[in-house]
C-alpha cells in the first residue's frame, strides 16, 4: 500500500462547487469545479510519461516527477470580476 500518483485542482482566488459527478465505465470520473468547467480523470492501464509543467491544465498541480497513473483533462475558464 504505496500512494503511485497525486494530483490538487485549485488555482489562487478560484473558487468552485464540486458537483455532478459521473463515472464513465472502465477508467472515467467526470465531474464540474472550478471554472464553470467539465473535468475528466481518467485511470491510465499503463504508467506514461509526463512532463512537468507542460502536462497538465491549468489548475492542475502535482508534485514533481516524470509519470503518471492517472490524466485530468478539463479547460477552465478565467474568473469574471462582476460590477457593482
Amino acid at each position: 500500500m504505496r500512494l503511485l500518483d497525486s494530483a490538487w485542482l485549485g488555482w489562487m482566488y478560484t473558487t468552485g462547487t464540486f458537483r455532478l459527478l459521473e463515472l464513465v465505465q472502465p477508467r472515467t470520473v467526470r465531474f464540474r469545479f472550478f471554472g464553470d468547467t467539465d473535468w475528466s480523470r481518467e485511470v491510465l492501464e499503463t504508467v506514461a510519461l509526463r512532463v512537468p509543467v507542460f502536462s497538465e491544465p491549468r489548475g492542475v498541480h502535482r508534485r514533481f516527477g516524470w509519470s503518471r497513473h492517472f490524466r485530468i483533462e478539463g479547460d477552465p475558464q478565467p474568473e469574471q470580476a462582476t460590477a457593482r
